[in-house]
């Protein structure tokens, strides 16, 4: 089940363009169905450079062990990239 969480995006990407080639050449194989179905591809692509998860940097621990305890509110979150 991990495998299917960690790549969800992967396998609804597959999914869509599968159901889109399957619209597309049911009528027969024309070049403007590949630049469509090319195009649905980049754009796939180009949403998962957008919403992909990416390791932040790493804080200063001085700075934030100074603010604790000072009367400051401090957020502390901890990520992971799934």
């Amino acid at each position: 089940m991990k495998i299917i969480n960690q790549y969800s995006f992967l396998w609804g990407a597959v999914f869509l363009l599968l159901i889109l080639a399957i619209l597309l050449f049911r009528n027969g194989i024309k070049k403007m169905d590949f630049a469509i179905l090319a195009g649905a591809a980049a754009l796939i692509v180009v949403i998962w450079l957008l919403v992909r998860p990416q390791a932040t940097p790493n804080a200063n621990s001085d700075n934030i062990q100074s603010q604790i305890g000072m009367g400051l509110p401090v957020l502390l979150e901890f990520q992971s990239p799934y």
